[in-house]
């Protein structure tokens, strides 16, 4: 079913999308608050190169202003940019609202399931193609 469907067609038809379904058969956009507003933010596959997609990332989130926590995440780094790293989104000390996912290609799909089993329920993914 596609999306226009499953927003112009009936409240059942939009739970069994996955899409969450408040009172009067609203979508509940609130939701959305986890991508667009998060509290925090795990960034996951940060290296230590300063110059690399997600150091760009860190960089961007830490210098933006942003208020909330950022969990950098990869279990070969101790710290990136004199942040603290965690080896893996299971040991994070509160839950995010959001993973950003800077890793491989390869490695993305064990990554999306790691941050579904923790209760990440916002996901932005970054790749990088070469070539």
């Amino acid at each position: 079913m596609q999306s226009s469907q499953v927003m112009s067609g009936s409240a059942t038809a939009r739970r069994r999308a996955g899409y969450h379904v408040g009172a009067g058969g609203v979508v509940d956009v609130h939701r959305l608050d986890r991508i667009f507003k998060p509290q925090r933010i795990a960034l996951v596959g940060v290296t230590e190169n300063p110059k690399g997609v997600s150091g760009t990332v860190l960089r961007n989130l830490v210098g933006s202003g942003f208020r909330g926590v950022v969990y950098p995440v990869n279990p070969a780094c101790e710290a990136v940019a004199g942040v603290s790293c965690y080896p893996s989104v299971r040991e994070l000390p509160r839950t995010p609202d959001l993973a950003v996912v800077c890793s491989p290609a390869e490695e993305v799909p064990a990554v999306v399931r790691a941050c579904g089993e923790a209760g990440i329920l916002g996901l932005v993914i970054v790749l990088v193609l070469q070539g």
